[in-house]
């Protein structure tokens, strides 16, 4: 039997579920080594979604839980919050991509541009989520740690009212003068990831920090931003990942 209401019309019920999270914040972090295993451990597990043709799409710090390793599980960091996720064998042009989604603070700077210059907003990508996870990284480098409020920074000017000045904050960061305006924030605790935030920064945008858009085989910028973390948690902790 045909039903006889139209989807349109039928009634929606709205249903709250509340849940615990089965982990702790990322900036709940407690020592640097923590901190790191779970941000790398969330790129892991971006990888593997996108192995299976899923793009998580809206990558900020409060996506990145820590966890507990399980029999079946050993990560210590995990990713959280598809609701904006993408199928890749789907067009890329959903409707979540004809708005800009995603926290400005972590959002990609070609995202920006395009919204801001081009006044389009263009289909989200996988490397768009990795940059967003590189300033997921800088951001704790920057803010976890304790200090006294005339040492204290944060990144809140890349969260400006206005997309354009967002854009060229962000882009200043990068090109203008990376050292002075980001590293130089870098707290006590997290001064000795300095060399990983330039290797990161490499990989993203290459050399001069200008180079922006997505490789087609998404496999080498995987690799190699996997092993810079696992090269910098080997220097920590003496064990050596393959």
């Amino acid at each position: 039997m045909q039903p006889t209401v139209s989807p349109w019309d039928r009634d929606l019920k709205l249903i709250r579920i509340a849940i615990s999270l089965p982990g702790r914040p990322l900036k709940a972090s407690k020592t640097v080594l923590e901190f790191l295993v779970g941000v790398r451990d969330a790129i892991l597990g971006h990888r593997r979604l996108h192995d299976r043709g899923i793009l998580h799409g809206d990558i900020s710090e409060g996506n990145v839980i820590l966890t507990l390793p399980t029999a079946r599980d050993e990560s210590k960091g995990l990713l959280i919050n598809l609701d904006h996720s993408v199928g890749m064998s789907e067009s890329l042009q959903t409707d979540d991509d004809q708005n800009l989604i995603g926290t400005m603070k972590f959002m990609a700077l070609e995202r920006l541009y395009y919204v801001s210059e081009e006044k389009s907003i263009i289909p989200r990508t996988y490397c768009h989520d990795l940059e967003s996870f590189f300033y997921v990284f800088l951001t704790g480098c920057i803010e976890y740690e304790l200090v006294p409020q005339s040492k204290s920074y944060d990144l809140q000017n890349w969260c400006t009212s206005k997309l354009d000045k967002k854009k060229k904050k962000k882009k200043a960061s990068h090109i203008n003068n990376f050292e002075k305006i980001v590293l130089k924030k870098f707290t006590p605790s997290f001064v000795g990831l300095k060399e990983l935030a330039k290797t990161l920064r490499m990989i993203l945008f290459g050399k001069y920090g200008n180079d922006f858009g997505t490789p087609h085989d998404c496999r080498p910028m995987y690799y190699e931003i996997i092993k810079s973390f696992n090269k910098t948690i080997e220097q920590i902790t003496g064990k050596v990942y393959l």
